[in-house]
C-alpha cells in the first residue's frame, strides 16, 4: 500500500498494481494504514477520508467516514477483536465498527425526517412514511454516494399509512391520497387520509 499512488501486490518477482474500484478515492484521501480481516477483506485507513474495505478482487464492502459515525476522518490504526468488530482509532479518539452486523440505522443524518409511521418496500425501493412526508432509500454508490434518504416532492404534510395493491403503492397522508405506480406519482383525492385497507371479495 503506498500513500499516493494507490495499491500493488507482489507475487515473489513481480510488483503490480492491484486495481480497486476505490483507487481514486486511496489516492485523494492517502492511505496511512492497513490490515487484512478475519474475513479475508482488506481494510485501509486514510489521512483524510476514514477507512475502505476491499474485497480480494477490488470490489468495495463498505466505507465508514464521519458521514457514517466515525468520529474522524484521519485513521492511525485498526485492529479488530474477537467478535470481529473493527476498532478505529483517529486523531480524535476510538470508535467501533460491528461491521458483520447486518442491523443499520437510518435517521435525519443521511436524510430521514420526522417520526417514522409506516415504510414499505416497492420495487425494490425502501419507502417511509413520517410525520414530514414520505421519503425513499437510494441506495449507496461507493466512493461516490452512501445510502440516503430523499424526500418525495408533491407531498407536504405528514405521511400515515403505506399499501401495495397489485403494481400501485397509496399513500395516505394529510394532504389526501396519492398514488405511485412504477415511476409515476400522482394525487388520487385531496381528503386527508388517514389509514388504507385492502379487502378481498367474497367468492
Amino acid at each position: 500500500a503506498t500513500r499516493y499512488d494507490g495499491l500493488f501486490i507482489y507475487d515473489g518477482k513481480d510488483i503490480q498494481p492491484f486495481k480497486t474500484k476505490a483507487d481514486d478515492y486511496l489516492k485523494e484521501h492517502q492511505i496511512y494504514t492497513g490490515r487484512m480481516l478475519k474475513d479475508s477483506t482488506l481494510a485501509f485507513g486514510t489521512r483524510r477520508g476514514g477507512t475502505v474495505i476491499l474485497d480480494l478482487k477490488g470490489n468495495i464492502q463498505s466505507m465508514i467516514n464521519d458521514k457514517n459515525g466515525l468520529i474522524m476522518n484521519v485513521v492511525l490504526y485498526m485492529t479488530q477483536d474477537e467478535s470481529g468488530d473493527l476498532w478505529i482509532c483517529t486523531d480524535n479518539g476510538i470508535s467501533r465498527f460491528e461491521i458483520n452486523n447486518p442491523f443499520r440505522v437510518y435517521n435525519e443524518e443521511i436524510g430521514l425526517q420526522g417520526s417514522p409511521n409506516d415504510m414499505i418496500r416497492y420495487n425494490g425501493t425502501l419507502y417511509v412514511a413520517t410525520g414530514l412526508g414520505l421519503y425513499k432509500l437510494i441506495p449507496s454508490s461507493f466512493p461516490e454516494r452512501f445510502a440516503h434518504f430523499e424526500k418525495i416532492e408533491g407531498i407536504n404534510s405528514a405521511c400515515w399509512d403505506l399499501i401495495i395493491v397489485q403494481d400501485r403503492m397509496l399513500i395516505a397522508s394529510n394532504d389526501g391520497m396519492f398514488e405511485i405506480r412504477g415511476n409515476q406519482f400522482r394525487k388520487l383525492d385531496p381528503t386527508p387520509t388517514f389509514a388504507l385497507h385492502q379487502f378481498k371479495k367474497e367468492s
